[in-house]
């Protein structure tokens, strides 16, 4: 899956059939420096767009530190 849009609390995964709103999910990923998992839970986005919208659950302080230095590099 590819994803369209990442921030410190969420992500969007185009081109994918969503879970319905609700669903937990698992997350592995790579930020650059190895690997990242992060639990997340679906949630609704806007009608018509393919794909999946997940916000980050119970995201660990070294896990955030990590999201925090990619997205701002």
């Amino acid at each position: 899956h590819r994803t369209k849009n990442l921030s410190q609390g969420a992500l969007f995964l185009e081109a994918t059939l969503p879970h319905p709103a609700g669903t937990r999910v698992v997350l592995d990923f790579d930020l650059g420096d190895g690997p990242i998992r992060l639990d997340a839970e679906v949630v609704p986005h806007r009608p018509g767009e393919a794909g999946m919208a997940m916000r980050f659950v119970n995201v660990g302080t070294r896990e955030r530190a990590r999201l925090e230095r990619f997205l701002t590099s």
